[in-house]
């Protein structure tokens, strides 16, 4: 597979995160907005890095599209762990081996692939600055289990967000 192209650099207390494009990905049609974060001990048993991602939900080709959360529902984010145990690199996709399942996964509504891009630029931001927790599940008594209140503070802020650039606002970032 082809190296990533590293793009804008995003530093917080939290942690660091890249933009990504992939060149010849297969999936390009559809995708909006890469990112590659590393976020010191975030994920449970202590992963750093996540791969945060916006696609598209309009069909291209023969890429089989989500099914809608809801009826206006035009793009999707996912937040996966990536593996340790394949050393991930930024430059190198062939070392995001995901982790399962996803740590977010949410739809939401804006006009243009622009936006939605702007919308992952703005949650890989609250990332690296710590408002925006990587990691969703906790684990109690052996048990990994998503916690409620983090799944609804990514929903909140994702819904703010998309919000916004939708209505021309700005997200404050």
């Amino acid at each position: 597979m082809n190296a990533a192209v590293l793009g804008e650099e995003l530093r917080g207390p939290a942690g660091w995160g890249r933009h990504i494009t992939v060149p010849g990905h297969p999936a390009n049609p559809v995708i909006a907005g890469v990112w590659f974060l590393w976020l010191p001990q975030q994920g449970v048993g202590g992963y750093d890095c996540f791969l945060l991602q916006v696609a598209s939900l309009r069909q291209v080709d023969d890429i089989p599209v989500p099914e809608r959360e809801y009826p206006e529902a035009t793009h999707q984010l996912l937040l996966t762990g990536l593996a340790p145990d394949r050393r991930p690199v930024p430059e190198f996709p062939a070392t995001w081996g995901s982790m399962d399942p996803n740590n977010v996964q949410l739809q939401f509504e804006v006009d243009t692939d622009g936006q939605a891009a702007a919308v992952a630029r703005t949650l890989a931001v609250e990332c690296v600055r710590g408002r925006l927790p990587a990691e969703t599940q906790v684990l109690d008594g052996g048990q990994l289990w998503f916690d409620p209140t983090l799944v609804q503070r990514w929903r909140k802020t994702l819904a703010v967000t998309a919000m916004l650039e939708r209505d021309g606002g700005t997200p404050g970032v």
